[in-house]
């Protein structure tokens, strides 16, 4: 089997833009951090909160939309992540 032919864009040094040097930065990086991982959390709790009296076709579907958007949520964290990394990383 080979390597996915997909990869992420941070995984590229030739892709990444360094941030200007702002002290606001690091701040606005947490900040923008939170914001997905509240979304993540939420994603998470809805999955194991359901409404009495679904199908079992409804849990499958309200679970895999909550699924669905916690790997949203998952990946502009890690694209986050690497903001930061890419802002304090003195290279």
């Amino acid at each position: 089997m080979s390597a996915s032919p997909r990869s992420a864009p941070h995984s590229d040094p030739r892709s990444r833009q360094r941030l200007p040097r702002d002290p606001d930065v690091v701040g606005e990086l947490l900040h923008s951090l939170s914001q997905p991982l509240t979304g993540l959390l939420c994603s998470l709790e809805l999955s194991l909160h359901l409404p009495a009296g679904l199908s079992l076709e409804e849990i499958v579907e309200q679970r895999r939309e909550s699924v669905a958007a916690a790997l949203q949520q998952t990946e502009k964290v890690i694209a986050l992540v690497q903001s930061l990394r890419d802002y304090l990383d003195p290279c």
